[in-house]
């Protein structure tokens, strides 16, 4: 038995065309309908895969700067002086003549951590305690009015810019605590110092052997016979004679016993 749908090689002639027939059915009109058809189709998908692929790199893009953001935040903590890089590639490779980097503070390369996700270098700017970066985003052009300002605006001047601003002042804020708290403790100490030196009224001269945290020397004003004010210049390390920013201990003697108090002034 021969099985359907095979046609034996033998089999007269008439009977393959009609199969070809049917297989070769289709109009001129049909065919022009249906590449007409898949041409819509193809343009409908083009522009949805190139939109794909454009929040796709966008996406990258804001998590990759997010990390550029936190890498110069870290950076700017750790070097002595505090400042930001002179370029993005210093997160990456230790600049010479630095003190106090402790990176890397990004996870690519220094070649990475310059371009965004469509292959194009940001912007990096910084001035003070402040520096922007920005990518040109999809259409891979910066808008200068993204980037003009200091203090630099959250808001980029061209809609597919993408704009991250880093902040210093945070960090400085920050550290500035906890060197407001160590002087303090400091302060404890200078003052422990100056009892055992004279447990029964105030030195009449002492000269403080250690500084305060900003590196400033501990200053002595002896009030009488048994009152001095030991002091720091404080933040701004001006001398404001223990008013103002400066932080400072009061230390009275009594015949009973010694007591002291600390204090910050302002």
């Amino acid at each position: 038995m021969i099985p359907r749908g095979i046609v034996p090689s033998g089999r007269h002639p008439r009977c393959r065309r009609k199969i070809f027939s049917l297989v070769a059915g289709f109009s001129l009109i049909e065919i022009v309908i249906v590449i007409a058809v898949l041409s819509v189709l193809a343009g409908m998908m083009v522009p949805m895969s190139v939109h794909l692929v454009d929040q796709k790199n966008v996406e990258t893009t804001q998590k990759e700067m997010t990390e550029i953001k936190d890498g110069l935040l870290h950076y700017y903590e750790d070097v002595s002086p505090n400042a930001f890089p002179s370029s993005l590639a210093d997160l990456v490779t230790a600049p010479s003549g630095v003190t106090g980097w402790n990176g890397p503070y990004f996870s690519g390369t220094a070649s990475e951590v310059q371009t965004d996700a469509w292959g194009s270098n940001y912007i990096y700017q910084k001035s003070g305690n402040y520096a922007i970066v920005v990518s040109g985003g999809n259409d891979k052009s910066v808008d200068a009015g993204s980037y003009d300002d200091f203090p630099p605006s959250d808001s980029p001047a061209d809609n597919s810019d993408i704009v991250v601003n880093v902040n210093g002042n945070l960090i400085v804020d920050e550290l500035n605590e906890d060197k407001i708290d160590e002087t303090r403790e400091i302060l404890k100490l200078v003052g422990g110092d100056i009892y055992n030196t004279n447990p029964n009224q105030a030195p009449s001269s002492y000269t403080p052997s250690l500084t305060d945290a900003w590196g400033n020397i501990i200053q002595y004003n002896r009030l009488s016979d048994y009152s001095v004010k030991i002091y720091s210049y404080g933040l701004n390390g001006v001398d404001d004679f223990g008013n103002n920013d400066d932080l400072y201990l009061s230390l009275i003697w009594q015949p009973a016993a010694g007591s002291q108090s600390d204090g910050h002034s302002g």
